[in-house]
């Protein structure tokens, strides 16, 4: 069964619930759903919040994509319980910087373990031609999408998170042609990855192994991260500082765009020595590169992965981002774990249940408030 018919089926039957027997502990949608309608709008955003649904402008439609959101969980949950392990490849879509991240979290581990992390500079040379820059035509753009599918299914992983593009105009009326690229690409690659899925002449395309493939929205990753970490960091600069609103609107590009790259200095940096923030494990090669950074005090992600010229420009910024998607959807999946476990301990109807419920959400978000205080030193 497909990912979309999946999702399909845990939302109508979580939204045509019926009230009359007790809900079923194995339908998590509908317990999620029954908590939903009967928390408050404030509890079911810092649910979304905590689990990266989207939030919505009704208590209605919050609730809606939390059991959305929750459906795609379950299924990476369970394939975790059932493989014994969870591998998220996560990617930041790009022509000149397109980077990825494939992290691995067995169910007998504290935290998910590095397996690749890299940047590449997409050339002409990619897919087998002269230039070095890729003619923007379909040919060549299913040529450069199908080159990248078959490097990415090469290791094994139970998702792909592709970070969403924007159509970004910057000011004007036209759409630029860098921009057209990086969204065809994502198309493209999204379509050949969840193409590989489907049954070709009664027998699976491609691995035989299922995964899910996923757009990941950039604002709701950063927001995730970065939303209550103190904008008055080390890693930002007094002019950036003036930047930020006085009240609680997002904050600016700019600044979350350096507070990630410090947040990503800050997680290698301790998953290098003192494993303090427990969110990431090194492969041996890399703690060693890191941990003699660390004690430099410069941190360069560039540098500590030994990327080659291939990887194009000693930009951070990208390979931050594809780290930080793939941590981010596993928190979403654990929380969500976690959630399961609370409701099969406190029942799934009745002021108990509710409340521990309500106790869950609060304690979580606390959770991650104190988190986004303290993962950069000296903020």
């Amino acid at each position: 069964m497909s990912m979309q018919l999946n999702l399909q089926l845990y939302h109508t039957t979580a939204s045509s619930r019926s009230m009359k027997g007790r809900v079923s502990v194995n339908n998590f949608g509908t317990c999620v759903d029954y908590f939903c309608r009967k928390s408050d709008t404030r509890t079911l955003k810092k649910l979304a919040f905590a689990i990266g649904s989207k939030e919505g402008s009704t208590k209605s439609a919050i609730r809606s994509n939390i059991v959305t959101q929750c459906a795609i969980l379950e299924q990476l949950a369970s394939l975790r319980n059932i493989n014994g392990s969870l591998t998220i490849t996560a990617i930041d879509m790009g022509i000149d910087n397109f980077a990825h991240c494939r992290l691995d979290w067995s169910a007998t581990a504290p935290r998910p373990q590095l397996l690749e992390w890299g940047k590449l500079q997409l050339s002409g040379k990619s897919i087998g031609l002269d230039d070095d820059k890729i003619p923007f035509t379909p040919e060549n753009m299913s040529r450069l999408g199908y080159k990248l599918t078959e490097q990415l299914t090469r290791n094994t992983s139970d998702a792909f998170v592709l970070e969403r593009q924007r159509t970004r105009t910057m000011g004007s009326s036209n759409v630029f042609e860098p921009v057209l690229r990086v969204n065809t690409l994502e198309h493209v690659l999204f379509s050949n990855l969840f193409g590989r899925l489907q049954p070709k002449h009664g027998k699976r395309a491609g691995s035989p192994s299922e995964y899910l493939v996923c757009s990941s929205d950039p604002k709701r990753m950063t927001e995730y991260w970065c939303k209550h970490m103190p904008s008055r960091s080390k890693a930002v600069t007094k002019a950036e500082i003036n930047l930020v609103p006085a009240t609680k609107k997002p904050l600016p590009a700019q600044v979350t765009k350096k507070l990630k790259i410090a947040l990503a200095h800050s997680l290698v940096s301790d998953a290098a020595t003192s494993q303090s923030l427990h969110k990431l494990s090194l492969p041996s090669n890399l703690v060693s590169s890191f941990r003699s950074q660390t004690l430099n005090k410069k941190i360069s992600l560039f540098d500590g992965l030994g990327l080659s010229e291939d990887a194009g420009k000693n930009k951070e910024d990208d390979l931050a981002d594809s780290l930080l998607h793939a941590l981010a959807w596993f928190d979403w999946v654990n929380t969500f774990d976690e959630l399961t476990k609370v409701i099969r301990s406190n029942g799934t109807e009745g002021p108990v249940a509710l409340a521990a419920f309500n106790a869950f959400v609060k304690q979580k978000n606390a959770d991650i408030l104190s988190f986004s205080k303290t993962c950069i030193p000296n903020q």
